[in-house]
């Protein structure tokens, strides 16, 4: 399993898809390691700045993505919080 970031998050969005270098068709998980739930969202436009659409990932739990023609977003849901993403094989 290839590591591919492991970052904190604010409650602003970040492209994850762009910012870490995702690459269509391939699956990856991501753990939230911090307090605070993660936002993760696949979404063809950016959200808007408070939105809270999405999967919660609550606190050392993780989610599996495929990434795909959409991007995905992330953010923290009220704080701060670490993400882990990495390659699912």
């Amino acid at each position: 399993m290839a590591n591919v970031t492991l970052d904190a998050l604010t409650t602003e969005w970040v492209d994850a898809t762009t910012e870490y270098s995702l690459t269509s068709e391939k699956d990856y998980l991501i753990q939230n390691r911090g307090a605070d739930f993660c936002l993760a969202l696949d979404s063809a436009t950016a959200p808007q700045a408070g939105d809270v659409d999405g999967v919660l990932i609550p606190n050392l739990m993780q989610a599996h993505y495929k990434a795909g023609s959409g991007h995905l977003y992330v953010r923290a849901y009220s704080g701060t919080c670490s993400i882990n993403i990495s390659e699912a094989e």
